[in-house]
């Protein structure tokens, strides 16, 4: 598949020392003729070939070189939105002659020449006000008046020549800048194949390390949960096989969407292992009917919430409190509720969670969880919260009723809807 070139420059893409044996080979066709090559902010890109001396002084003066510098670039914009080499009077009144460099329908800059009068302009010499541009670029008048005197004259014909050689040049260093360009995106290409081969290999040996660790892991906590029962300490036999099972289930899991009745299950052993560190100060209630078990929600979605309730809930109250979690079917969908009687939000809190302060420490999971459904199932699913200070607070999981895991696009979704 062919790149989109972005942002290239003309110097990006041209070597200076090809582009100018290019222009004196060329002006040596025309018998000395100037030849320049800009940017399309009318930069000049390697040096100057046979400008004439009034150019050349021109040229010297500081606020001549930025006259000349923006005559250039219009002219060159002039013949790029004309698709042409363009002829126009340059700001001294010398006839200015650019051809566009054109790569990849981007404009780059242009071949600019010229710099004469035709023949039946000679009278344009008397014009010249010379004490005026004497104190606008600060040159001597007397190299002015003879630089003047040796502006070329030449014939139409002659320019129109050169205004082809001019074309001729340009197209030239496009194909010239094309091939260089071709060649800088196959070795960027070739690098980057390189990178995400070696990241590739990287991330399997991390897979390798994340098998190994797992084993060691569950092990060791079988382990303990043995000597826990030989022990005659139930509570901790218990809380070692819930922790099993809560790290089992996550390290393994690679569904999307899993389903219910597996998040709720997950659920129970987080909030078997919160049971033992606050004890009196935490109670639970997991309610869902069997055929609801098997629809889906995306993994991970339920714990956060239910993980928030807890700390920043219930955890700041002396007595502690409740959580309460069901599910139900709606027209729509799903709906599972997250009820807690915990301290509740601020309204200004609520009222930011999810537009200006997603940074905030207490919106990290809930924010998180509503992108995701968002992001998986569109704008009319996601959180719905209600939330009273010192009374609690209620976040319902709006999802679509879906019975299978979804790895497409939302229509394949949509699909599978019941």
């Amino acid at each position: 598949m062919k790149k989109k070139l972005l942002n290239v420059q003309l110097c990006d893409i041209m070597d200076v020392e090809v582009l100018m044996d290019a222009q004196k080979k060329i002006s040596e066709l025309l018998e000395g003729f100037s030849i320049i090559t800009a940017d399309c902010d009318g930069n000049t890109i390697g040096e100057m070939v046979n400008f004439i001396p009034f150019c050349a002084l021109i040229r010297s003066s500081k606020e001549g070189a930025k006259r000349c510098q923006a005559n250039g670039a219009l002219l060159s914009r002039k013949a790029y939105e004309h698709g042409c080499t363009w002829i126009h009077d340059c700001h001294m009144g010398l006839r200015d002659c650019a051809a566009p460099i054109v790569l990849d329908g981007m404009y780059l800059g242009a071949v600019l020449g010229g710099q004469a009068f035709l023949e039946g302009e000679e009278n344009k010499r008397s014009q010249f006000d010379v004490e005026k541009i004497s104190r606008e670029l600060s040159l001597p008048q007397d190299k002015l008046r003879e630089a003047i005197d040796k502006i070329p004259v030449v014939p139409e014909n002659y320019l129109r020549k050169c205004m082809e050689c001019y074309g001729f040049l340009a197209n030239y260093f496009a194909q010239v800048g094309l091939k260089n360009m071709t060649q800088k995106l196959l070795l960027q290409e070739s690098n980057e194949k390189l990178i995400f081969q070696k990241e590739a290999q990287e991330a399997r040996l991390k897979t390798i390390e994340a098998q190994i660790n797992p084993h060691f892991l569950f092990n060791t906590l079988n382990s303990l949960a043995r000597i826990a029962m030989f022990e005659g300490a139930k509570q901790t036999e218990e809380m070692v096989y819930c922790l099993a099972d809560l790290l089992r289930y996550n390290l393994r899991q690679k569904e999307k969407l899993p389903m219910i009745g597996d998040e709720f299950d997950n659920l129970r052993h987080y909030l078997a292992l919160q049971k033992v560190r606050y004890r009196d100060r935490l109670n639970y209630n997991i309610e869902i009917s069997e055929d609801l078990k098997f629809f889906r929600i995306p993994a991970m979605i339920l714990q956060p919430i239910v993980e928030n309730a807890i700390i920043h809930g219930l955890e700041p109250i002396a007595k502690g409190g409740s959580v309460l979690i069901n599910c139900r079917r709606t027209e729509k969908g799903i709906v599972i509720r997250v009820f807690d009687d915990g301290l509740g939000f601020k309204p200004d809190i609520l009222k930011k969670l999810f537009v200006e302060d997603k940074a905030a420490t207490l919106g990290i999971g809930l924010t998180n969880s509503q992108s995701r459904l968002k992001a998986y199932f569109g704008n009319e699913y996601g959180l719905n919260i209600n939330s009273s200070q010192e009374e609690g607070t209620v976040v319902e999981i709006h999802i679509p009723a879906i019975t299978r895991p979804l790895e497409g696009t939302l229509a394949e979704k949509e699909d599978s809807l019941c």
